[in-house]
């Protein structure tokens, strides 16, 4: 049988033949890609999940180290910052665990998401890319790749980012600056950016009684977003020019590229992860692990360097079809849980 349009759909479900034509079907290989980007997965939850058990046993330590630090509660313009409030004391030891439970449950609901995939569709390898633990991945790797390329030739010029703030902090004051971090910069710069504007826009323009869930992001692309996309990623690198330099911003402005992507596309809680893994792999080296640190921020650049080709020889023209894009999408007609598995 010569096959019907519908055999290569059910070919990826793994079906043995296509209930269509009747055609029998031969089981993809999967790809080497796909292999090492749901390797690159593993790496990036244990991350996660070895920061919140690190948070978790030394809780006391920490929240004693904070006594003499307090944190602001501001709203970021890049270069300046308006603080509308203070907070210390037991404040910062509930944000610390509130921002650590936040961030466990962003990952076991993505990896919940992934196996579930993997469980039901073993061979529908576009319904597992468009997971977010699997985007998540492969955007990091690609930020922590661009990074290590900018770090280098911004060493040649002598122009490399400064991190000698870092020396004014404990170790255990610097884990809670980084568990706090993947948070509160995807609420301030993400949330506020993009998704609140978009839910103004969507009760205005479009009547949307769900305009709310535009605040949890994976509303996907439009013309608005990619505007709002640029402004937050612009906001977001320039806030990192006080304590880093100019040479951290153009390294930022990228890596908020990736982190609003994905963030309008595949949710909220897939942006949280990738920056709690990019921020935390800090804390394998306080816990004494350096050496386990270096070989998987070393295993996720050169995935990076993978996911960088992959993604040049096999481009997602939707992103860049401006042309076609809408201005504004439709209305949400799913709820939040389906919104986040559009894909």
């Amino acid at each position: 049988m010569n096959g019907c349009d519908e055999c290569e759909m059910w070919r990826r479900k793994g079906a043995a033949f296509c209930p269509v034509c009747g055609s029998k079907l031969e089981k993809p290989e999967r790809p080497i890609f796909d292999v090492l980007v749901l390797l690159g997965a593993t790496a990036v939850a244990f991350i996660v999940l070895f920061n919140a058990v690190y948070v978790t046993a030394n809780f006391g330590n920490i929240c004693s180290d904070l006594d003499d630090y307090t944190m602001p509660i501001s709203i970021s313009f890049g270069l300046w910052d308006v603080i509308l409030c203070r907070y210390s004391g037991i404040w910062m030891d509930i944000v610390l665990a509130a921002y650590t439970a936040i961030e466990v449950a962003c990952v076991a609901y993505a990896l919940w998401r992934l196996w579930t995939v993997l469980r039901e569709r073993p061979d529908d390898y576009p319904a597992q890319e468009g997971t977010g633990m699997y985007m998540a991945t492969a955007a990091l790797s690609l930020s922590l790749f661009i990074s290590i390329v900018g770090i280098a030739l911004s060493a040649i010029v002598d122009q490399v980012p400064d991190t000698s703030w870092l020396d004014d902090y404990s170790d255990y004051v610097i884990v809670f600056m980084m568990t706090h971090a993947g948070v509160s910069e995807e609420l301030f710069f993400r949330v506020m950016y993009i998704g609140i504007p978009m839910t103004v826009i969507a009760l205005i323009v479009r009547r949307d009684k769900r305009s709310w869930q535009y605040l949890f992001g994976g509303f996907g692309l439009s013309k608005t977003a990619v505007v709002l996309i640029i402004v937050s990623s612009t906001l977001f690198g320039l806030a990192h020019y006080n304590g880093w330099g100019w040479s951290k911003v153009p390294l930022t402005f990228f890596g908020g590229l990736l982190f609003a992507y994905v963030y309008t596309e595949y949710g909220l809680y897939t942006s949280i992860i990738m920056h709690t893994a990019n921020d935390t792999m800090l804390t394998l080296v306080n816990a004494g692990l350096g050496g386990l640190s270096v070989l998987a921020e070393f295993s996720l650049i050169i995935l990076g360097l993978i996911v960088l080709i992959y993604w040049i020889l096999h481009p997602n023209r939707k992103v860049f079809d401006l042309k076609n894009m809408e201005t504004f999408p439709p209305k949400l007609e799913n709820n939040l849980a389906e919104q986040w598995k559009r894909h």
